[in-house]
């Protein structure tokens, strides 16, 4: 070939990486709706494509040497490649009604299910990855012809084979899914496949066929002879591919998840981190390239390339706890947003941590190949072999990443385990080959110092080091950076307490208590928490859908969260049996931690917990439900957008009783209008009768019949001790006021939904557009404008109901107040006046309706504070009066209460105060302080120091709560 036929096959190299990494992408969403989003599941579909690459890298090396026209089988396989993607749907309707006839039933998922599922995965995906493993050696027996072209045409077609899967990655993830949808999506890779092989063949020509283009192809090596030391040095340069592969999916694992905590764990999040990792890659193969050189030997160069490969994965994970505040400077210093963390600063954020470990990393692939050819017959041969060894190291890293690594040593230890086998594995290689040249035993004692300190090093870091990313919130931005501008996490998680850290398989997950209140994190997103506001979506999840059926039997709850919708399912004494699906086991560590909340549901003797996808579970399972009520996670979430489509909603409704009720969460902040309404289509398209629920969130509900129930029935089942227990603190106890919470019944669900786009498997439109969402406000003023501006839904009250005008008043009461409710919490002193004035109406209006008195009583509580700050002492003890006489039970309105009076220096007022706060909320280290402090004014140092134990309790690292522990010990 000419010089312009190499740079031409170079391209069509970088085009096929381009394919293979839009089909990886694709594939792996259309099995893990077949098998499954679990970590098991997807750690089975990634190791089943690997594994066909190696089969066929491994096969292809071995048969590339008979091959007299090397382009035109390039070019087979690719059209071959392409063939697969075109009957790919009709093949996996078929695996996925096999998968479901084996797997249904009433049991867990165990051995059984995971090897079906390892079974299908490669079946389905060993011919087109066989094909894919095979272009590497065929392409470089159409390239390669002697040894002193070897290393660096290897290390160009390596590298732009990895530089395409950068853009195919991009592409995929930025273009052509969020346009096209996953199956156009495929036929774009296609028609490039075909193109691909068309022009290969069509060169191939021009070309004359090869004949004995590799070297001694009896089996003998073409390499000069090699004394034993030498040959030593080049095995283990061949066989550190695999440990090479192992340790970079191992770290690719742990960094992304890493990373996704601190920016965010979005569509748009995971492909940036996996471009940025594989572009380091590809710009070190071709670095290598360019600076091959001979002066030094093969083992000697890969010793040193895994040394520092090694060492540069060590530093950029001992950066692991400052990823939270480099990702809100960079995102700020790029943007000005603290809104969302964009994808551009992920990528930079994935590209400083991963880019010059995978620098080494990419250099280290053709250095192995080099050695293996100097070992073995040929060219093709070796870099099938160095394939087949690399991509089987790299299954077992991703494999033991997730289920070793992490569970055993948490996730930056696991990042020190990877780096330091890089260091340890180099050391030895160097030693082997610098052994001869120098005195046996200094240098055996130094590369036994040197693995032994790498190896141990994992033991020797505090587990407690990734706290920090634990406990940081992704999604809340604006907290940690202070008026002046300067960002300090580490300041503001100091002010809460981490009530619970775990690193699970497939998620970190995290309890922060902050204030009074405590939040579950799930990879860096709050996800559920006991504030008032969240309790009220989450006991409406459960209460809704139970309470709207006629008579419910059996419940299903997808998603554990805070465990709060569980429990207000377990609340309902008239359940027979309830089932809960939990993709995380680590999130079931959680629930003693929100047990005031959630009465600790997992101890229900009714309940079985299934720890799979909730939709898988749906998929595989025998059993019918009266009942679902799903929580998932927000759908800018990758993966979740799975959990909002058409095809679900039908998944889940084959699984209801006749007449059952589906319930589902829909969050109204961070949607557009046209995606909320999305969602509302396609939640409407499936079900019969539909109705939404607007609390802090929407609550949609769905079922094949006519909801109906009156307010007797109501009321009796409202006052089951539970039941009554978990909504009378929110107001809704009272059939009225529950109804009350009703927005849009069926015909105004789809009159407001109109005709929205119907979200889907395929086109996954929320998934892709609700990232770009994140932050904005206006959403949330569109859609209530718009929902609140039907008349108040019918109710499922019997035709003729008396009581029917006034659960009507109520709904009038409920939707002044949920603006009400936004003006209060506006900036601008105009609209705050202009709601408390709106919101005084409404209390003296409907003085029965206790939501509004709460909203109300809250705002003035936090407004007292604001007054006393001042210097208006006599209008904060008025707002702080008129808070407690509107909400009695608000610990709020207690404190500012107390506060108030002990700056008016009626101690022993403000003391009784204080213990009313702390009695209604002891977890809030605030009224603790409070009560100390008034105590030792009055010299009642024991009585204070009782306080300050108290609410050290709370909160064990509180400055201030320390601070006065001092003081007290000192009078």
């Amino acid at each position: 070939m000419t010089r312009f036929d190499h740079r031409f096959a170079y391209a069509l190299f970088i085009v096929s990486g381009a394919t293979s990494l839009v089909y990886e992408v694709t594939w792996f969403r259309n099995l893990s709706l077949i098998f499954g989003a679990s970590f098991a599941a997807t750690s089975i579909v990634l190791a089943s494509f690997m594994g066909g690459m190696s089969l066929g890298g491994f096969s292809f090396g071995r048969l590339s040497k008979h091959i007299e026209r090397p382009l035109r089988a390039y070019g087979l396989l690719e059209i071959g490649v392409a063939l697969f993607a075109l009957v790919l749907p009709s093949l996996l309707q078929g695996v996925d009604a096999f998968y479901v006839s084996v797997a249904t039933g009433d049991g867990d998922p165990g051995t059984g299910l995971l090897v079906l599922r390892a079974t299908l995965a490669f079946a389905i995906l060993a011919f087109p990855t066989f094909l894919m493993g095979a272009t590497l050696p065929v392409i470089t027996r159409l390239l390669v012809s002697d040894g002193d072209h070897f290393g660096s045409r290897l290390s160009w077609l390596y590298g732009s084979n990895t530089f395409g899967a950068v853009v195919g990655t991009l592409l995929a993830g930025f273009i052509l899914i969020p346009a096209l949808g996953v199956w156009h999506t495929q036929l774009v890779a296609v028609a490039l496949n075909l193109a691909i092989g068309i022009t290969a063949i069509v060169i191939d020509l021009r070309i004359p066929p090869l004949v004995d283009a590799d070297r001694d192809d009896d089996g003998g090596s073409f390499a000069p002879d090699f004394d034993e030391g030498e040959r030593i040095a080049l095995q283990l340069v061949f066989w550190g591919t695999a440990l090479s592969g192992f340790a970079s999916l191992s770290l690719e694992v742990l960094w992304t998840r890493a990373i996704a905590i601190a920016a965010g764990s979005s569509t748009y999040s995971f492909t940036v981190m996996l471009a940025a990792f594989l572009m380091g890659i590809a710009l070190g193969s071709w670095l290598h390239a360019l600076t091959a050189t001979r002066k030094f030997s093969l083992a000697v160069r890969f010793g040193s390339v895994l040394l520092l490969a090694g060492f540069f994965a060590l530093a950029a994970s001992s950066a692991l706890p400052k990823l939270p505040e480099l990702a809100i400077a960079l995102n700020v210093a790029l943007f000005d947003d603290l809104t969302r963390i964009r994808p551009l600063t992920t990528f930079l954020l994935a590209f400083l941590m991963m880019f010059i470990p995978c620098l080494f990393i990419g250099m280290a692939f053709p250095l192995a190949n080099q050695a293996r050819a100097s070992l073995a017959a040929g060219y093709s041969q070796p870099v099938g072999d160095t394939v087949s060894l690399n991509t089987l190291g790299s299954i077992g890293g991703s494999l033991v990443a997730g289920f070793v690594l992490l569970p055993w040593l948490g996730m930056q230890r696991a990042m020190y385990f990877a780096g330091g086998l890089y260091v340890a594995y180099g050391a030895v290689v160097l030693a082997v080959a610098l052994g001869r040249r120098a005195p046996r035993a200094p240098v055996v004692a130094l590369t036994a110092v040197v693995v032994l300190g790498a190896l141990a090093l994992p033991l020797m870091v505090p587990r407690s080091s990734t706290v920090m990313l634990g406990a940081f919130s992704n999604n809340q931005l604006l907290q940690y950076v202070g008026d002046d501008g300067e960002i300090d996490v580490a300041d503001v998680l100091a002010k809460g307490a981490l009530r619970y850290y775990r690193e699970g398989r497939g998620a970190t997950v995290s309890v922060l208590e902050q204030d009074a209140y405590r939040s579950l994190s799930v990879n860096g997103k709050i996800v559920a928490s006991d504030d008032p506001e969240d309790l009220r979506t989450q006991y409406m999840l459960a209460h809704v859908p139970i309470l709207m059926h006629a008579a419910p039997r059996s419940a299903l709850v997808i998603g554990m969260g805070a465990g709060t919708t569980l429990g207000g399912i377990t609340a309902h004494e008239e359940l027979e049996s309830i089932a809960l699906a939990e993709i995380e086991p680590a999130i079931l560590g959680a629930e003693p931690h929100f047990a005031a909340a959630n009465g600790l549901p997992l101890s229900d003797p009714r309940l079985r917990v299934y720890l799979e996808d909730g939709r898988n579970f749906l998929k595989t399972t025998s059993r019918r439900f009266d009942v679902i009520t799903a929580d998932p996670i927000h759908p800018w979430t990758r993966g979740s957008g799975y959990l909002y489509t058409e095809e679900y909603y039908r998944l889940a409704a084959s699984r209801l009783e006749v007449g059952g009720v589906m319930c589902q969460w829909l969050p109204v902040a961070d949607l557009t209008p046209e995606d909320f309404k999305s969602v509302v289509a396609t939640f409407a398209k499936v079900y019969r009768h539909t109705m939404l629920w607007h609390s802090t969130s929407a609550v949609l509900i769905g079922s094949d019949e006519p909801f109906e129930t009156t307010v007797e029935e109501l009321a009796t089942r409202l006052a089951q001790p539970r039941v009554k227990g978990q909504l009378e603190p929110l107001g809704i106890a009272d059939p009225f006021a529950f109804l009350g919470e009703l927005q849009l019944d069926d015909a105004q669900v789809r009159e407001f939904a109109g005709d929205a786009l119907i979200n889907t498997d395929d086109n996954l439109h929320l998934e892709f557009s609700s990232p770009l969402a994140v932050g904005g406000d206006r959403s949330v003023w569109t859609v209530l404008e718009e929902m609140h501006g039907f008349p108040p839904g019918e109710s499922p009250l019997p035709e003729g109901d008396s009581n029917a005008s006034r659960v009507a008043a109520v709904q009038r009461a409920k939707t002044l107040t949920a603006f009400g409710t936004i003006g209060l919490r506006s900036p601008e002193p105009e609209k705050q006046l202009r709601a408390v004035r709106e919101m005084n109406t409404i209390v003296a209006k409907f003085p029965n309706y206790r939501p509004a008195a709460m909203v109300l009583s809250e705002f003035l509580a936090h407004r007292s504070a604001y007054l006393l700050e001042a210097g208006r002492a006599p209008f904060a003890l008025a707002d702080a009066e008129r808070a407690i006489r509107l909400d009695p039970g608000s610990g709020a309105a207690h404190r500012a209460l107390a506060t108030v009076r002990r700056s008016l220096k009626q101690l022993t007022e403000a003391i009784g105060s204080f213990e009313k706060a702390t009695a209604l909320e002891p977890r809030n280290w605030r009224n603790h302080l409070g009560l100390a402090e008034t105590l030792m004014e009055l010299g009642r140092v024991e009585d204070a120091r009782v306080a300050v134990v108290a609410g050290l309790e709370v909160h064990p690292f509180n400055e201030e709560l320390r601070a006065l522990m001092r003081e007290s010990d000192e009078s």
